[in-house]
């Protein structure tokens, strides 16, 4: 058996996706008139306990901003070396969104636990900064521990998934946030040249990879486990 360790976006589509595209409904999403985008992103949203969503072909932006990483133990930052490097409105530049990757994918899939995203959360809230969710692998870390993915997003104010990783749609990935948020997400989605006419082909194995394969994650954590097992004992010559 081939074990692909490269990049868990090295998936293949499903018969029922492929199916999915072929039978699309599909209309103007520049309009939002495409039934099958639609349905994806009031889908997602209900998910993700948020107002609304939006899908993109990628989360990459061109944000004009200064970034500052910050040390952590496993993937996990600390709430107290959070709040103290937060720059305040009367400094040279102030701190205005904070970025959490769960499952975080340097730190070999670490699991950042609930407690600790709502402890930040606070800490950023208290400061006015936004919180963002990288959980392009949200999914593995719902299934690991049984928490509902709108637990995760709830201590968020916008939390982006990968329809296209570990879900095994071909492409896509959805944003979601307030009303307001999308709403100029949209826009810039726009300005990036992310206008996406008959985009039905797009969204509809993303709405199956989104209602169908989240539970088969736990097939995916099972097999790591047994070829982590399996390399271990070929290792120690058992």
């Amino acid at each position: 058996m081939y074990i692909d360790y490269r990049t868990d976006a090295g998936t293949r589509p499903t018969n029922e996706m492929r199916k999915a595209m072929y039978c699309a409904e599909v209309g103007d999403d520049v309009f939002g008139e495409d039934p099958s985008v639609n349905r994806l992103e009031e889908t997602a949203a209900e998910l993700l306990g948020k107002e609304s969503a939006l899908l993109v072909i990628s989360h990459a932006i061109i944000g004009g901003m200064q970034t500052r990483s910050l040390p952590s133990a496993g993937g996990v930052m600390e709430p107290k070396t959070v709040n103290a490097v937060i720059r305040h409105p009367d400094e040279s530049m102030q701190t205005s969104l904070l970025c959490i990757e769960n499952t975080h994918n340097r730190a070999g899939g670490t699991i950042v636990p609930l407690k600790n995203m709502m402890e930040l959360y606070t800490i950023a809230k208290r400061a006015g900064v936004a919180v963002h969710l990288d959980g392009a692998r949200l999914m593995n870390a719902v299934v690991s521990t049984s928490i509902p993915v709108h637990e995760y997003a709830r201590y968020t104010d916008a939390v982006q998934i990968c329809l296209c990783k570990s879900l095994g749609a071909p492409v896509g990935a959805i944003v979601a946030g307030s009303y307001e948020f999308v709403r100029r997400a949209r826009l810039w989605r726009k300005r990036l040249g992310g206008a996406m006419p008959q985009a039905g082909i797009i969204a509809a194995p993303g709405l199956v990879a989104l209602t169908t394969m989240v539970e088969r994650l736990a097939e995916d954590h099972e097999n790591a486990k047994n070829n982590l097992r399996f390399k271990k004992r070929r290792d120690s010559g058992i």
